[in-house]
């Protein structure tokens, strides 16, 4: 997923992230950058899992033409990429900078596609490659720091499988905000009481019906790109025989196997 710096001009604007979601063909980056093998989702909580899009939200279409409409409406000049001119008289683009680990070619490939599909929109953007102290470093700055950068691309495996506090709260609870989790420094004074509370609810109807609050206000609010979750395969010696495999697990690799007797 791409964290959206949510607190600083101009992704701080609602319908500025809605135009940079739209403008993403998923499906192309999907084709190109992990060769088919990721599926469209809707964050915070990963497919698969408990609690995953509860009131089935679709994917941000993509259209670039509304894009272009949300940009306009906010008063930009835009220069897309076919030479056309939109609202001349308006205020130019920032440029934006989209941070990534140097050390990942498919995040530099991700980057790569979307920077052109920005620029077809009129929004000019430089990749900013981190090393890993670097990555650090620019993310634990607050988001309205000069160089924390206007788009991370984020890796998020949660460290035990609790996908409402584990994803959908420190996602998206501004106490979690950069490095802790909240890589788009989401900022919401009703997603923090509800997430707050999440966590410490007993009554099922009452758990169910937050966790739904929060996916639809985080949804309308766009401070994500979700790209794509991916679809893995797993190889093993003949004489394992399988591989209880949860994707919510994959980042610290805990595979559960068992062996044929």
């Amino acid at each position: 997923m791409a964290g959206i710096d949510s607190v600083k001009y101009p992704t701080n604007m609602t319908n500025f992230r809605l135009a940079l979601n739209h403008a993403v063909n998923d499906s192309e980056i999907i084709s190109s950058v992990v060769a088919g093998y990721g599926q469209q989702y809707i964050g915070p909580i990963a497919p698969g899992l408990s609690y995953y899009n509860p009131t089935n939200l679709q994917p941000y279409s993509y259209d670039p033409n509304l894009s272009i409409q949300l940009l306009e409406g906010l008063g930009f000049k835009l220069d897309l990429a076919n030479g056309t001119v939109i609202n001349p008289s308006g205020t130019p683009v920032p440029t934006l900078t989209i941070g990534y680990s140097n050390g990942d070619a498919s995040q530099l490939k991700l980057c790569q596609e979307m920077q052109i599909m920005f620029q077809n929109i009129g929004v000019p953007s430089t990749l900013d490659p981190l090393s890993g102290s670097g990555f650090v470093t620019d993310t634990s700055q607050p988001g309205t720091a000069a160089t924390y950068p206007s788009l991370v691309i984020w890796y998020w495996y949660p460290g035990w499988l609790d996908p409402v506090a584990q994803e959908l709260v420190v996602l998206d609870n501004s106490a979690f905000g950069g490095f802790a989790c909240n890589i788009a420094w989401f900022s919401n004074a009703t997603v923090d009481s509800l997430t707050n509370n999440l966590p410490y609810i007993s009554n099922q109807t009452e758990y169910n019906s937050t966790v739904d609050q929060v996916y639809n206000m985080v949804y309308q609010q766009s401070p994500y790109i979700w790209l794509y979750a991916t679809v893995e395969y797993t190889m093993a010696w003949n004489y394992v025989g399988g591989v209880f495999y949860n994707s919510a697990l994959v980042g610290y690799y805990f595979p559960l196997m068992y062996y044929k007797t």
